[in-house]
């Protein structure tokens, strides 16, 4: 007589795509994959994936759980990459196989497929299919969506609609998902000049977990203090990221030195100011604030007696 607990776990299985990952769980090809995943090694596991759908083309569930993988993967794989040609090429394939029918309504395809046209420079595209995702039943699904379609929004110039979907999300159970979209919102806020709603989201003994987030929030305090002609208070915290520029990233660190040097000519240092942009032009030739560092390094010495 069969046990009430092993007759729940027979309906369970007996179900197509708990079915289809009982069968995939034995796939030597599948199964390597995922460890190709899990070691961060997407590129080399695309190829296996491509072995276990040959496997499976009687499998329409199995398929779907491939052709899934191959997606995700292949969007990571486009990450690493450093020549665009490649980028674009493994967004695509990610596209393609995503395509699928069996995938049209699959929340995790739609997404995938998104991150692909966020790769491709297709930014309504990404912002529309996130948009999908906006009553996804996977509540960690719906907030990553929530976010990246709120970064599209910011990007392609429409703020008041991003900063309503961060507003939504500052109160998520994720930490990290919570503290981006509040940092987002902050500097939302700080390019429109709306200073003194800042405080509220950049509350003092308030550090987020993640480096990164913590890096972030320490620039946004800068820039803050620099739009409130706090000049002092501004050199201190650009230096203090310029010293220590670990978990900074390139475009942001350039940011800051940048920052730095319109603080110093703030605050009358223009020798120094200039200095700064010099040293920041020589080290990096083909910085994306190379023709701001012009504009700024031609106005001064204009303006200036000294120079």
């Amino acid at each position: 007589m069969f046990r009430p607990a092993f007759l729940v776990l027979l309906a369970t299985l007996s179900t197509p795509l708990a079915w289809a990952q009982a069968t995939l769980a034995q796939n030597e090809a599948y199964q390597a994959g995922l460890s190709r995943m899990e070691d961060k090694f997407p590129d080399l596991a695309i190829p296996q994936f491509y072995d276990a759908l040959a496997a499976f083309q009687n499998d329409e569930e199995a398929q779907k759980a491939i052709l899934l993988k191959i997606g995700e993967a292949s969007v990571r794989a486009a990450r690493m990459e450093t020549d665009q040609v490649a980028v674009v090429k493994r967004a695509e394939e990610a596209l393609e196989q995503l395509s699928a029918t069996s995938l049209k309504d699959d929340e995790s395809a739609i997404f995938w497929s998104a991150q692909a046209s966020l790769l491709l420079g297709h930014f309504r595209d990404a912002a529309d299919q996130f948009g999908r995702l906006a009553e996804a039943s996977d509540s960690v699904l719906r907030n990553r969506s929530h976010l990246s379609r709120a970064h599209l929004l910011a990007a392609m110039g429409q703020p008041q609609e991003a900063t309503a979907l961060l507003k939504q999300l500052t109160s998520a159970e994720d930490a990290g998902i919570a503290d981006e979209a509040r940092l987002l919102q902050a500097s939302l806020l700080l390019s429109q000049g709306k200073l003194e709603a800042m405080d509220t989201l950049l509350p003092a003994g308030v550090e987020p977990e993640n480096l990164n987030h913590r890096t972030f929030q320490r620039f946004l305090r800068a820039r803050l203090a620099q739009a409130r002609k706090e000049h002092e208070k501004a050199i201190a915290e650009f230096r203090s990221l310029i010293e220590d520029p670990e978990h900074l990233g390139m475009g942001l660190y350039h940011r800051a030195i940048l920052g730095l040097a319109e603080s110093l000519h703030a605050a009358r240092q223009t020798e120094k100011a200039v200095e700064t942009l010099i040293q920041l032009l020589d080290k990096n030739p083909r910085t994306p604030l190379l023709e701001a560092s012009f504009l700024r390094l031609l106005n001064w010495a204009s303006t200036s007696e000294t120079l």
